[in-house]
């Protein structure tokens, strides 16, 4: 199954299928800021080379700089 649509500016997708939606389309990321609020149903602990490079955490979520290329974002085998 998948499914996406739009409704103004957003943009959805959804599959039951096995994907990595940024190898398919990083572009999804690329140039914009990320927040991630759970990483393997935790929160993401920033690494010192990732808040070197703009990465900030508050209140258990991380906040990216603006994403230059997908493969910045951590993923560790993750995919939430």
């Amino acid at each position: 199954m998948i499914v996406f649509g739009s409704k103004g500016s957003y943009e959805w997708l959804v599959t039951d299928q096995d994907c990595d939606l940024l190898k398919i389309c990083p572009e999804i990321v690329v140039g914009k800021f990320v927040a991630i609020s759970s990483f393997d149903t935790g929160s993401l602990l920033l690494s010192e080379e990732e808040k070197a490079s703009g990465w900030e955490s508050r209140n258990d979520i991380a906040y990216s700089a603006r994403v230059k290329e997908a493969n910045d974002l951590p993923r560790d085998g993750y995919d939430e």
